[in-house]
């Protein structure tokens, strides 16, 4: 800026000197109107500096191989941002969670990305967050009735992921059968729309019948039990279906107890290790592929572009992939390594 009023100055004098209209000054300064594009860098300020290099993953739960690796995840793909990141686990408590979220808001976190533990009574806390914290706050995997007030929202499309398991069922039965869907915790966006999946499809298929729903709450602790009264229920069973493989690998469990294996078809959701294993085995028959590493990334990407201040995408829907045992190997070569 003193540069060009310098200029104009001298470009003034030399006008003077030389007996120029009077007039003829204002001409000149023409260029001051230039000055504003000077000033661009300004617009930097409303870039948004973080307030540490901390970034804060509240999950729903680490109670399974699933939940454990997706915090595995957080931190790995967290440090090749640069970034620190903190672990919370909630342990599926609504109230521990919106406790979790306010302490990392307060203590200076730079994002925070949770997996919500329930759909409603989020409300409040994501207000307080996005209100009084200049900094992303984004929900991976599950979502809640605050999304609009998010900075973002990433997941895999597990309704599809359900669609998807539920179509493989119904190859696997003919189209006819007596089934069970084992769902997570009552209440939790990834249980429903996993289950809301599943529902889309049994309506093309009116020869299948579910006779058994029940929460194992993502866990093999809590799927055992439930297993057992179906069987123990005299009913008839063709195929149980668990919206994660933690609770299908318990259920494989009270199956192989029973001598029951091959005869109940057996199907998870995440295609975690100890799930492709059991497919591999012949004692789970199918899993959808959640790939939540590439949900961190998509994570992180938009914590990266937020302090950049370079646009982002709000919303992030990564597909799901059907796993059989026609198509372990090639999606997963690795594992025999």
């Amino acid at each position: 800026m003193k540069r060009i009023s310098v200029v104009t100055i001298l470009v003034l004098m030399g006008l003077i000197a030389a007996c120029a209209p009077a007039a003829a000054a204002p001409a000149e300064e023409a260029p001051a109107a230039e000055a504003p594009a000077e000033e661009a860098p300004a617009a930097d300020a409303a870039v948004p500096v973080p307030p540490s290099k901390k970034v804060a993953w509240v999950a729903s739960n680490i109670a399974n191989e699933f939940t454990t690796g997706m915090a595995a995840h957080a931190e790995a793909v967290g440090k090749e941002h640069g970034w620190e990141v903190t672990v919370f686990n909630p342990d599926s408590d609504l109230s521990k969670q919106i406790s979790r979220l306010e302490n990392a808001a307060s203590q200076g976190y730079a994002a925070i990305i949770f997996d919500p533990v329930a759909y409603d009574g989020m409300t409040a806390v994501v207000e307080e967050m996005t209100t009084n914290y200049d900094i992303p706050v984004i929900t991976l995997h599950g979502s809640c009735s605050a999304q609009d007030l998010l900075t973002a929202f990433v997941a895999i499309n597990i309704q599809e992921g359900g669609r998807l398991k539920m179509e493989q069922v119904a190859k696997d039965l003919n189209g006819k059968g007596d089934i069970a869907i084992m769902t997570g915790t009552e209440g939790q966006t990834t249980a429903i729309f996993i289950t809301d999946g599943y529902y889309e499809v049994l309506p093309n298929y009116p020869d299948i019948n579910v006779v058994f729903t029940g929460a194992g709450n993502w866990n093999a602790d809590d799927a055992t039990p439930l297993a057992e009264n179906w069987l123990s229920s005299g009913k008839n069973l063709d195929a149980i279906v668990c919206n994660n493989d933690g609770m299908a690998l318990g259920v494989r469990a009270v199956l192989q107890a029973a001598g029951l294996t091959g005869q109940i078809k057996l199907y998870g959701l995440d295609a975690t290790p100890e799930g492709r294993k059991a497919i591999r085995d012949g004692s789970m028959d199918a899993s959808i592929w959640v790939d939540s590493y590439a949900e961190f990334v998509a994570a992180f990407d938009i914590i990266d572009a937020y302090y950049a201040g370079e646009p982002f995408e709000k919303e992030v829907m990564i597909a799901p992939t059907l796993v059989t045992k026609d198509n372990i190997d090639q999606l997963f070569p690795d594992d025999a390594k």
